[in-house]
């Protein structure tokens, strides 16, 4: 199976529905501890742009939000790091995310179901 960059992970795993990316990555961690190396957050953004004549910044408007940074850490005190960071008002999600790109990364136990999702993204 080839896998895509971990760059696109976070892009095909988004167009899958959010309550599918968030019970996969509850099934996932039932056996870890999950902490935060951040607190999860969720706002808005301003989406800043180059005028493409003067080259002078500007703001378009503010975009939703959210990031994760989490560690698993295993019973053997084995620990892996996973984030993202999404356009979305959802920590939930960003949780999600960050657990399957932890387990990707790493490929921890059920990196392959991870996987076929990332796969299922036509790129």
């Amino acid at each position: 199976m080839k896998i895509p960059a971990r760059n696109l992970w976070i892009r095909a795993l988004t167009a899958h529905a959010n309550q599918d990316i968030q019970s996969i990555a509850e099934k996932l961690t039932a056996k870890w501890k999950v902490d935060y190396k951040a607190l999860p957050q969720s706002g808005l953004s301003l989406l800043r742009m180059e005028d493409g004549v003067f080259h002078e910044p500007y703001y378009l408007g503010e975009i939703p939000i959210s990031s994760a940074w989490i560690e698993l850490t295993n019973s053997a005190n084995q620990s892996f790091e996973g984030a993202a960071q999404v356009m979305s008002n959802s920590a939930e999600l960003a949780i999600a995310l960050a657990v399957c790109d932890a387990v990707m990364a790493h490929q921890l136990p059920g990196w392959q179901e991870v996987a076929g999702l990332i796969q299922l993204f036509p790129y």
